[in-house]
């Protein structure tokens, strides 16, 4: 029996124990991204975003933001888990990104707030404390640009002061831009997980679209997990379909 790609791909992420996971395929006018992991961090909208936009494969919906007008945030003890001193963290997504200018993958709120961000120039910067520094770690052309679907994955080792960003683009294409310096720790409070903003306005929220966005506290992804996800977005699922005679009709991958 076919399996849609929506459905492979939330089995294929739920598989390696996400601590949050959105797949964000809510209907148009949902307010909340329930979380798939089955540990109850569901994101509320924050602002006008529309659930049910085009996603990045058929049958994929995705979360869009316009204009700075919104994110997706979990005000709960998520952030209790995700920003904790030594300990390293994985964190993935699929992001489409409308306007070439600063923005945000993933961030917390308070005064030293954590920042994954695409600046203007597509340099992707990783920051755990942004009252300390603004580029902690940065990947110079990192982020592939606007108007198409990108697959991007971090992971932060506290304590190991080191950063590594990897990125998916099409089916073949999938880069390990590679462990760089990240000295600056967490601060002594970001408080809350938000996807698309940091901080308290939504300056630099991100304008596009996202969509699959999971969390792994304490667990750094391998390089072979985060390419398995990238690869599984663009990948046909299974479609083999068998006549009585047990004779194969359709495709295999």
């Amino acid at each position: 029996m076919a399996t849609d790609v929506a459905t492979s791909y939330k089995n294929l992420i739920l598989a390696d124990s996400p601590t949050f996971y959105l797949p964000c395929q809510e209907a148009a006018g949902a307010t909340t991204a329930v979380d798939a992991s089955g540990n109850g961090y569901n994101f509320v909208e924050s602002g006008t975003g529309d659930f049910g936009s085009v996603g990045p494969a058929t049958g994929v919906t995705a979360y869009e933001i316009t204009a700075d007008q919104s994110w997706l945030v979990n005000t709960g003890l998520l952030d209790t888990l995700m920003w904790v001193h030594g300990q390293t963290l994985s964190l993935e997504g699929w992001y489409y990104h409308d306007v070439d200018e600063l923005e945000i993958l993933i961030g917390s709120s308070g005064a030293d707030d954590v920042v994954w961000h695409v600046q203007a120039d597509n340099d992707v910067a990783w920051t755990a404390d942004n009252s300390v520094t603004t580029n902690d770690a940065t990947w110079t052309g990192g982020f592939p640009g606007t108007g198409q679907w990108v697959y991007m994955g971090v992971v932060f080792r506290e304590a190991a002061d080191t950063a590594q960003l990897y990125v998916g683009l099409g089916v073949t294409s999938f880069t390990d831009h590679g462990s760089t310096a990240a000295a600056t720790p967490f601060g002594a409070d970001p408080d809350e997980v938000r996807i698309g903003a940091f901080g308290a306005s939504t300056v630099s929220a991100w304008n596009g679209r996202f969509c699959h966005v999971a969390g792994y506290a304490n667990r750094e992804l391998t390089i072979s997990e985060f390419r398995s996800h990238h690869k599984a977005m663009l990948k046909p699922p299974n479609t083999t379909k068998r006549r009585r005679t047990g004779q194969s009709v359709g495709y295999r991958l």
